[in-house]
Order: C-alpha cells, then structure tokens, then sequence
C-alpha cells in the first residue's frame, strides 16, 4: 500500500537533452513505486527540453517544474533539493533511464536494513550500437558502515561515488549542498553523505541505466575546467586522511585514477593551452610513484598507466 511509503523526491537536472528527457522522465513515472514526487529542474535549456518538461508535467500531477537560469548540474540539484520535500531523495540524469522496479528495491532494501543510503548496480550502456555493460553487480547484498562503504568508493569496488544510483535519507542534506560551478561534484559530496550515515546497502542489481554519448559532459574537448575532477578528487583524498585514516592508501589510489581520467582527457585533446598542458604534465609526474608503489593499482594495468603518463609529458601543445 503506497499510501503507507515514505514519499521519494527524484531530481532530474535538465540541460539542452530534446532527445533523452522523455525517455529519462517516463522510466520514472513508470517505477512500480507510486509514491514520486519528480521535480524536474530546467537549468536554462536553449533547445525544447523546457518544453517537453512542462508537457510532461501536464500528464502526471507528480511531476514539478523549475525554469532557472543556468547555473550547472550542482545548482540544479541543489534547487531541486530546496523543493523536494519526501523523506527519501534520489537523482536522475536526464539523458540516463531507470528499470521499473529501481525505487521500489531500494527503498524496501533501505527499510529492511534501516540504513540511510541505498545502493544499486548499473549498467552502462552505449548509445551508438546499444550495448549494455553490467557494473557492480554482487551474489547478495551488503551492509557497510560508513568506512566500509567509502573505502569499496575509493577503489570503485562495488559502487563509487555517482549521485544518481543511490536513494538517499533527506536528513543527509540538511545544511549541506552540492558545490556550485563545479565538474565531478559528486568525487567529494558523497564520501561525506556516506560518513554521516549509519548504515549504507549495496543491492549488487543493476537497476540503473547510465547512457555514453559522445557530446555529453566527460566527452566534450579539453578545456580548463576539466581540471575540475582532480580538484575534487583532492578534496576528497584530504577529507579521507582526515576522518578515516586507515584508508589513506586507498584515497591515493582514488587521486590516482581520477588524476589519470584528466590526464586521458588531454592526451586525447586535439588543442590544448600551454598553461594547460605544462599542468598537466607535472601531475603526470608527481603520479608517477603511485603507479608504481600503491598497492592497489592492479598489476595488469600498470603498463597502461606507465603508458599515459609517459605519452602525457611528451605531449606537444
């Protein structure tokens, strides 16, 4: 009896997405898990995405608007948080889409363990052939404490740090917001939702679809901002040391990969500024001993990262 569910807030950030959002939005209105509010929040889109929002809210009294000015995917969230007012909060990427029953089990999940976050596996899937890849996928379900689960975070070992395939106690935000004008928000804000919780579930199902396509944000040309992921990467290798310093080595790790992610970025860029490129080649040394001397970059992959790093400081602007 739904009546008797706690209500779920489901924030969808819009930007410039005609082609997804319909998709996107009728996989939430669809959830065998009736009790929705969907607040979708129109970052100041240019093409019809306002639109579609506001027809899709005309169909189901479920769905809310916000038209904003664009500030972001963190300001979007965050407007979307100071309107939600379930008990639960989830978010959604409006060009991603979700199985049926994805609320519906993680908030049975989250009930039965009384834990505050609620975790499920993934699949990503390729927009230019359709291929699914299954993502943090488990034989059965775990509880973790705060330490547990920031520590499989940081070796991206069953789940990591996205925001939008976990459902979330609303008490976690109370006070505390998504950094504003910032990429890779998510590296640092949800370790800290995470060491507040009691309790975090990992279900191991794959309820989430997470869709790559080639003009989405972590696809675009090289640019400053980019920069962005190693920054808070940072942030949260630092908030690590401090609160649980048993997983200091893990949190290097962290740095590392999310460093070698922006360093793939500009070794692929076709321009690059001078200013840039003489950055990132001092991160690719500094990186250097953690390749070789962290424990936790497997074996098998140590010759791909001796292999960026080197193609990065010989990279010409």
């Amino acid at each position: 009896r739904m009546e008797n569910k706690p209500l779920i807030s489901v924030i969808v950030p819009v930007y410039n997405v005609q082609k997804y959002v319909r998709k996107s939005v009728e996989s939430i209105l669809q959830q065998t898990y009736k009790n929705l509010e969907i607040i979708l929040v129109d970052d100041g889109s240019t093409d019809e995405s306002g639109k579609i929002c506001d027809m899709l809210a005309r169909s189901d009294n479920r769905v809310t608007v916000i038209h904003k000015k664009n500030g972001g995917l963190s300001d979007a969230r965050n407007a979307g948080l100071d309107r939600a007012t379930g008990e639960l909060i989830g978010f959604v990427d409006s060009d991603d889409y979700i199985e049926k029953n994805m609320y519906e089990v993680l908030e049975e999940r989250m009930r039965i363990n009384e834990a505050d976050i609620s975790c499920c596996g993934r699949y990503v899937v390729q927009e230019s052939d359709g291929t699914k890849t299954p993502y943090f996928i488990l034989d059965r379900e775990q509880i973790l404490s705060p330490c547990q689960a920031i520590g499989k975070l940081l070796v991206w070992d069953s789940c990591d740090s996205a925001a939008w395939d976990k459902l979330y106690k609303v008490k976690l935000f109370k006070g505390r917001r998504y950094p504003f004008g910032v990429l890779h928000e998510d590296l640092n804000f949800t370790s800290k939702l995470f060491s507040e919780s009691d309790k975090i579930v990992l279900t191991g199902m794959p309820l989430y679809n997470y869709l790559i396509r080639e003009n989405s944000i972590c696809n675009k040309p090289f640019t400053t901002q980019k920069f962005d992921i190693y920054e808070q990467a940072k942030l949260n290798c630092q908030f690590v040391r401090d609160t649980y310093k048993e997983l200091e080595e893990k949190a290097k790790y962290f740095l590392f990969r999310c460093t070698c992610t922006l360093l793939q970025s500009a070794s692929d860029a076709a321009q690059i500024s001078e200013k840039d490129l003489t950055r990132v080649k001092e991160l690719a040394r500094t990186q250097l001993s953690t390749a070789i001397l962290n424990r936790f970059v497997p074996l098998g992959e140590r010759k791909y990262y001796f292999e960026l790093l080197y193609k990065v400081c010989i990279k010409k602007k």
